[in-house]
């Protein structure tokens, strides 16, 4: 993946400092959350599931398991304020990100990551790997003939969370 700030003037510039300054491995993490519409309320079960399923969690270290290595990076866009509402249940946590924040993400992955049904109203570039559809909105109209470049694609089941399909 390809993550960077690419039209300078979007964001805060003090956000734009902070994302600068985190390591790459977590760009990367931070650039998927654009999948998700604006104040979704993120689990840590289905960012670690994701984030897993692409390959961007480190391997554990000696007797911790996936959901460690996964909690260890949040907490690290916690410390520097990308994260809010933090709320730990001891099994599992949720938060959400702030607007500005979610800009942000968008802007760093304006060519990787695509949510319908922003995509299905432009066109959808040939090389975008990751799509999602938050809601039921736009299924019928997914451009399947594209689909052999799409790495990932985060569908909506039944009211729960969305589901992860890769190709």
């Amino acid at each position: 993946m390809k993550f960077g700030i690419h039209k300078t003037g979007f964001i805060l510039p003090a956000l734009e400092l902070s994302y600068n300054q985190i390591p790459y491995y977590l760009k990367e993490c931070f650039a998927l959350f654009s999948l998700y519409p604006k104040d979704h309320v993120f689990d840590s079960f289905e960012v670690t599931y994701l984030w897993r399923a692409l390959g961007l969690l480190p391997p554990p270290i000696r007797n911790q398991t996936l959901k460690y290595s996964a909690k260890q990076l949040l907490i690290e866009l916690l410390s520097i304020s990308f994260l809010q509402d933090f709320i730990d249940y001891g099994i599992g946590f949720t938060f959400k990100i702030h607007d500005s924040v979610h800009t942000c993400a968008e802007i760093v992955a304006w060519e990787e990551c695509k949510r319908a049904p922003n995509f299905l109203e432009d066109k959808l570039p040939a090389f975008v790997p990751h799509l999602s559809f938050p809601e039921n909105k736009g299924l019928d109209k997914f451009p399947i003939q594209i689909s052999k470049n799409v790495r990932s694609i985060l569908f909506p089941t039944g009211g729960m969370e969305p589901t992860v399909m890769f190709s």
